[in-house]
């Protein structure tokens, strides 16, 4: 089948358009099937690099459940949240893993814990990539993907671009839609099986963010002689140390930070007086 490039640019679409223009119709162009199913069933190996410059979000208004005119959000613009890149090795999607902004939303202490790991990565050189995987899955029907645990429309797709859509109701009156541009670097789509199996030796995946805290947790206190109590450089924190075992024992027990007392606080950090 004859590969056809595609980038999301405005101007390009707005020249065949008219006035009745419509990002539900009008960048829908065509999707490669049978690589979305290669993808999903481990039978293709791909990676996807976002390009920023190349998302547009669009909304309408709904009156009496009936939708206006679509019109683009110019200016600066918080679209919704896509990975930057994802990589899709045996059917799933390997999602480097960037802790929540959102205090409430990391694994107990995690920036604490995060002091330690630079510390850790500094004395070891460790270079391995953590990754959260994600089944991917394909609905042909639909041309729907779920790379992560989002459902996106396949607008366009081939073995060098994807063009994915969300649209959501932000309230009950007002939808928005957001499309995302996805590109492979022309080199690793020529890469054989062996390249690919090197390329994700470099990764390790885990199901969720506790998996990969916890396995932080494991490799300092083996790094450490099985001694519990992580010790800080004074210049790095105000912390003390870190006692390894008794966070891990926090974290499986499912406590929050409200609920750990201060005598466990002390022995978790020492005193930072």
């Amino acid at each position: 089948m004859k590969k056809i490039y595609f980038a999301l640019t405005l101007a390009a679409v707005l020249t065949a358009c008219s006035e009745e223009f419509n990002p539900d119709v009008d960048y829908k162009g065509e999707i490669e099937d049978n690589y979305l199913t290669q993808l999903e069933q481990g039978e293709a190996t791909a990676t996807f690099r976002y390009n920023k410059n190349e998302t547009r979000v669009y909304t309408r208004t709904f009156v009496d459940s009936v939708g206006g005119k679509w019109s683009e959000v110019t200016g600066t613009v918080a679209p919704m949240t896509a990975p930057d890149y994802f990589d899709i090795y045996q059917g799933k999607s390997w999602i480097p893993y960037v802790p929540s902004p959102k205090r409430e939303e990391q694994v107990l202490f995690e920036p604490e814990i995060e002091i330690a790991w630079k510390e850790y990565i500094s004395k070891t050189g460790f270079d391995t990539t953590e990754c959260i995987i994600y089944p991917v899955v394909y609905d042909v029907e639909a041309q729907k993907i779920q790379i992560t645990e989002v459902w996106y429309t396949v607008e366009r797709a081939n073995n060098q671009r994807l063009l994915l859509s969300i649209n959501k109701m932000e309230s009950n009156n007002e939808e928005v839609k957001n499309l995302y541009t996805y590109y492979q670097p022309d080199y690793m789509g020529s890469w054989n099986a062996q390249k690919w199996d090197e390329h994700f030796g470099k990764m390790q995946g885990f199901n969720t963010p506790e998996e990969i805290i916890l396995n932080r947790i494991d490799l300092m206190k083996i790094f450490n002689k099985e001694n519990p109590i992580w010790k800080y450089n004074p210049k790095d924190t105000d912390y003390r140390h870190l006692n390894l075992d008794l966070i891990k024992e926090l974290i499986l027990e499912g406590k929050t930070e409200d609920e750990v007392t201060n005598n466990e606080r002390i022995l978790l950090f020492g005193s930072t007086d």
